[in-house]
């Protein structure tokens, strides 16, 4: 069992031994193949998201700018998303992580430091996921779809209003996105259709 009684909202894993999760109230806890730890991060701010490259290389993300780093020894805090409510974390590797939060906020990762990106949107964005470096989506309030380049972010015709929630993908021409009201959309490498959900 968990060590913490508070709701934990995000995961990632390393490797079956090397699990961390995070959530509400700061909590953050490790799971070592045997048990699970938890971590003391001295905030009661909430942590939304948690991703790495690898097992010395995790990014967890929540509320007002809270921004923390694992280097395979211990976590720091790093500033640098400026106060911002972050709601998920993707990267293509260890020197390419993006963050994307409420009001539209998207922050990169370049292995330096964290900068502030144009997103051309004020909706809340909920989760993001890649192809690769230069094929990146975000999704979020009202149904927005994001794309990203390599250069640019840009809106994509949504099929829907509901909110996104979730996005994860196969391959630049497979990507799904999930929401509100049991909605599903599918991008095929040309656009995004409504799926009709069917039991």
């Amino acid at each position: 069992p968990s060590p913490v009684g508070n709701t934990l909202i995000a995961t990632w894993a390393a490797a079956s031994d090397d699990v961390w999760a995070v959530g509400e109230w700061g909590a953050l806890v490790h799971w070592n193949g045997t048990a699970w730890q938890r971590v003391e991060t001295n905030t009661n701010l909430t942590l939304h998201a948690v991703w790495g490259s690898g097992s010395a290389d995790v990014w967890a993300a929540g509320d007002e700018g809270l921004l923390m780093h694992w280097d395979g020894e211990g976590w720091a805090s790093s500033g640098g998303t400026r106060g911002a409510y972050i709601y998920d974390l993707w990267g293509s590797g260890p020197n390419d992580v993006w963050a994307v939060g409420a009001y539209g906020r998207i922050f990169r990762w370049n292995g330096q430091g964290w900068s502030e990106v144009t997103s051309g949107t004020s909706s809340y964005l909920r989760a993001v996921w890649g192809a690769d470096p230069g094929d990146v989506w975000v999704v979020g309030e009202g149904g927005t779809l994001l794309h990203f380049d390599g250069a640019k972010w840009t809106p994509a015709v949504s099929p829907t209003t509901e909110w996104l929630v979730s996005v994860y993908g196969f391959a630049s021409n497979d990507v799904w996105a999930v929401g509100d009201n049991a909605t599903i959309v599918r991008f095929n490498g040309t656009s995004w259709t409504r799926l009709t959900f069917g039991g």
